[in-house]
């Protein structure tokens, strides 16, 4: 349908085939990414975060990188917080309940495309907001 071939399907078989080719990914790929991850991995990945903060409360990456770390069973050695710590608890309760039902499925998809037409309508806004108060270099 969009130029994969299905073998690169994720979904292609049952559930638990589903989760075995998304555990592998995770064993393979994305925890020893993470692991071994470069200071400028690290400096990228925190000024995405900080400039979507822009327009996503309680969105840090402290908070984030939490989450993705307990996901992939890896010690999380950095503190947090009230802040950081409100964005995590809502993430994993977000993440863990509220998206079990349809009714929230939609109700995020709609505020995400809010928060994008308001980010995209007042890009310059956001580009100022940045340029002033966040120097990337040193996030």
């Amino acid at each position: 349908m969009l130029g994969m071939e299905d073998r690169y399907n994720l979904c292609n078989g049952n559930l638990e085939e589903t989760l075995a080719v998304c555990r592998d990914i995770m064993d393979g790929e994305l925890r020893p990414s993470v692991q071994s991850a470069r200071k400028e991995s690290s400096t990228m990945s925190r000024g995405i975060i900080k400039a979507m903060n822009s327009f996503i409360v309680f969105l840090s990456w402290e908070a984030m990188a939490r989450f993705w770390y307990e996901q992939m069973d890896l010690p999380c050695e950095f503190s947090m917080g009230i802040y950081e710590s409100t964005g995590y608890w809502l993430m994993r309760f977000t993440f863990g309940w509220l998206l079990r039902f349809q009714i929230f499925h939609k109700f995020f998809n709609f505020l995400l495309r809010i928060a994008v037409k308001q980010a995209l309508n007042s890009k310059e806004y956001y580009e100022g907001y940045l340029a002033r108060y966040h120097n990337i270099t040193n996030v």
